[in-house]
């Protein structure tokens, strides 16, 4: 089965009766060789003790591979070809946390790494959003984005009645990153669009946007994003909806860089 409908199955299954849940609390994790990397996930909705924890690895252009899983500390099983000097894997009942430790990290090692859960009253197997896995030999850190905010022009509200509100974040690093928009107040997800990773030298560029209908003069949007450098906890940016202002001929050129397509400001 490929990658997409194993992820796919377990978003099917995710959304079933049962609430159970596999949180991947690493996004990305940049070391240079010979270093140790630890990745962790934590399991809800199921009685820990009784799930089999699988760890799989996934390079770049090929599928899924199981390394090893663990039912409890004297039950872990490897694969045939899995180095047990340097890949760990333990299982913590009291915070139904599983944690994959390598050792004396290669270049090879570099790769995607999922965490995969066992339901066995149901035997379905649920999986987490991944851990990237970035070696690097050392000229590269890891840095976090700088956002760059744009708002709505008059000509978009007065004409087409609606709103777009804009964030760049630049010049981060490794590319792995997560968005979402959110109006305050709420725990709803918008829906939103974004581009793809822009590299630019050694770092990277990425847009998110969201259009909404015209809005009260004060409602507040939430870009919340996350990345390695942001560690567990996202940061956001506030976007307050501002004041319809009528267009005049000696606001024309003020709009002409406000209303640029979102893609063009990746060139900015």
């Amino acid at each position: 089965m490929s990658p997409l409908c194993v992820l796919a199955l377990a978003a099917l299954c995710a959304a079933g009766t049962r609430a159970v849940k596999v949180e991947q609390t690493e996004l990305s994790i940049t070391k240079v060789p010979g270093k140790t990397v630890r990745m962790s996930c934590v399991v809800s909705g199921v009685t820990f003790s009784d799930a089999f924890i699988h760890w799989y690895q996934q390079k770049p252009g090929q599928g899924l591979e199981r390394l090893l899983s663990i039912l409890s500390e004297s039950d872990i099983f490897y694969e045939v070809g899995v180095d047990k000097n340097r890949f760990e894997v333990d299982k913590k009942a009291k915070f139904s946390t599983s944690t994959l430790t390598i050792h004396r990290v290669e270049i090879g090692d570099a790769a995607t790494y999922y965490c995969g859960c066992w339901d066995t009253t149901a035997w379905i197997k649920y999986f987490g959003g991944g851990t990237k896995l970035v070696v690097t030999g050392g000229t590269v850190t890891p840095k976090a984005p700088e956002p760059i905010k744009f708002f709505p022009s008059s000509l978009e509200q007065e004409k087409q009645n609606t709103e777009t509100y804009i964030c760049l974040l630049k010049d981060f690093y490794p590319e792995i990153i997560r968005m979402h928009w959110k109006e305050e107040g709420s725990d709803k997800i918008l829906e939103s669009q974004q581009s793809e990773p822009l590299q630019v030298k050694d770092k990277y560029w990425q847009l998110s946007w969201l259009t909404v209908n015209k809005s009260s003069p004060g409602k507040i949007y939430r870009l919340i994003y996350k990345h390695e450098k942001t560690g567990r906890i996202a940061k956001e940016e506030l976007f307050t909806a501002p004041a319809s202002v009528p267009i005049t001929t000696s606001t024309k050129a003020s709009t002409t860089v406000e209303n640029k397509s979102p893609c063009a400001l990746a060139t900015v």
